[in-house]
């Protein structure tokens, strides 16, 4: 395991660093800010089936950066999804708030958001960051995953994947929303999905870090 570098807060208490380690992904990095509005609950709190829709409404609103996007309601799964594309074809897949998968254009995993934490890919594994918060800093704590772990992340990422393609497939899906309004994003993220399950390989390659 190893510390990257300490954090710096920008005003309100953002971390500069996560911004930048999530660069050309803020819809992750707000799916996690998203994941621990929930961490508390109280008897005030919304039913699961009204937050569930609040928060489909909201990834769709938030995730800006996926310039073509879509909402969907799959048989079966109960949490709501959203995926869509950035300009230059990365695509993105939310299962709820977690987990989260972004691609490349060639269907080869480049982040992801899964049980709280971020992921990032080495190239041959995955790099796993978690937060540690001290008296007078944040660090980023990375530690990459060995062949056991890797294989069980990448199969339940398969198995998440695969749901949610053979759906499309069985005419189980229903389209919500799409923004804008184009019938054709669904049949991309079809081709997306299909692209992601049958990709060689399943790791994009490693991404440079910025060193301050």
């Amino acid at each position: 395991m190893s510390i990257i570098r300490p954090e710096h807060h920008a005003p309100g208490g953002r971390s500069i660093v996560a911004n930048r380690l999530l660069l050309h992904c803020h819809t992750v990095y707000w799916c996690h800010n998203l994941h621990n509005r929930y961490m508390n609950t109280s008897d005030n709190q919304p039913t699961p089936s009204a937050r569930n829709e609040s928060d489909r409404e909201d990834i769709m609103r938030e995730a800006t950066a996926l310039k073509r996007r879509i909402s969907l309601r799959v048989s079966g799964m109960p949490e709501p999804i959203v995926a869509g594309f950035r300009t230059n074809d990365y695509f993105s897949v939310f299962f709820d708030q977690d987990p989260v998968y972004q691609y490349d254009n060639q269907g080869q995993l480049r982040r992801a958001y899964l049980g709280g934490l971020l992921y990032r890919t080495q190239g041959n594994t995955l790099a796993k960051l978690k937060r540690v918060r001290t008296e007078t800093q944040t660090v980023l704590r990375r530690e990459d995953l060995n062949n056991n772990q890797l294989a069980a992340f990448l199969a339940t990422m398969s198995e998440f994947t695969s749901r949610l393609f053979n759906a499309f497939e069985n005419g189980t899906v229903t389209v919500l929303e799409t923004i804008p309004n184009d019938p054709a994003i669904a049949d991309q993220v079809t081709t997306a999905l299909q692209r992601v399950i049958a990709s060689d390989v399943a790791l994009a390659p490693a991404m440079p870090t910025r060193r301050s």
